[in-house]
């Protein structure tokens, strides 16, 4: 909605920092996901800089996870903060969907690499936009149509009440890309823990990222950093 869209560009003028990261699964079924991340970036960096000082403090980071069938330096992959666009946009063009066992995927490795390998600051919005078209380890997570080598849990002991609780802790805000049925368990179990630990401050909101299409895509990218400078700031309109 364009009026809605246009009263949040003020809000989004009084966040000198944005941190945006995309967690995305980046096994072999994912292919067309990642391009359509890729080909929104542009067109997203432009908008947001269309409308703000040269000086506005935008950065952007990847993180790629894929399963336990790869080694344990492969399976995830870091794209860390960077306010060139250049140098993301190079970065990512070496980011390939591949691999992939079992249907379930490393989505824990995948959100620890968002807490520990990324510097996120402290004041501003930090977004999280997570894309995944399976559910992560076990059985509480998914249904018995899932194979999953890894009924109990994630083989590594990371719990998601913990991943949940350094997201709510540190204020960074999920947003998960929905491309099918698979990962709703999933998502609702996250959803509870970090209502939870965030005292009912924070939830996960679900987007609709079924059809790939980048057009529709960039324009959801939009939509949610406007909400999300609007919830960091706490205003609402």
């Amino acid at each position: 909605d364009e009026a809605v869209y246009a009263s949040v560009l003020g809000l989004f003028k009084e966040a000198d920092q944005i941190d945006l990261c995309f967690l995305v699964d980046t096994t072999g079924s994912m292919h067309p996901w990642i391009d359509t991340v890729k080909g929104s970036i542009t067109s997203l960096w432009k908008r947001i800089n269309r409308h703000f000082e040269a000086s506005k403090d935008i950065r952007l980071a990847f993180v790629g996870y894929s399963d336990f069938d790869k080694l344990r330096q492969e399976r995830t992959r870091v794209v860390k903060f960077t306010s060139s666009q250049t140098n993301y946009l190079r970065e990512l063009s070496g980011i390939q969907a591949s691999g992939g066992g079992d249907l379930a995927e490393d989505v824990m490795g995948g959100l620890c690499a968002v807490l520990d390998d990324l510097a996120w600051r402290e004041n501003g919005t930090k977004i999280l936009i997570h894309i995944a078209d399976c559910p992560c380890h076990g059985r509480e997570f998914h249904d018995n149509s899932i194979s999953d080598d890894y009924l109990h849990g994630d083989p590594e002991g990371k719990h998601h009440h913990d991943v949940m609780g350094r997201l709510a802790e540190n204020g960074i805000q999920y947003f998960f890309g929905k491309i099918t049925d698979k990962t709703d368990r999933m998502v609702q179990v996250f959803d509870v823990s970090l209502r939870e630990q965030s005292h009912q401050q924070m939830c996960i909101t679900t987007f609709n990222a079924t059809s790939g299409n980048t057009d529709q895509f960039k324009r959801t990218l939009e939509s949610i950093v406007m909400q999300s400078t609007q919830r960091s700031l706490h205003v609402s309109i």
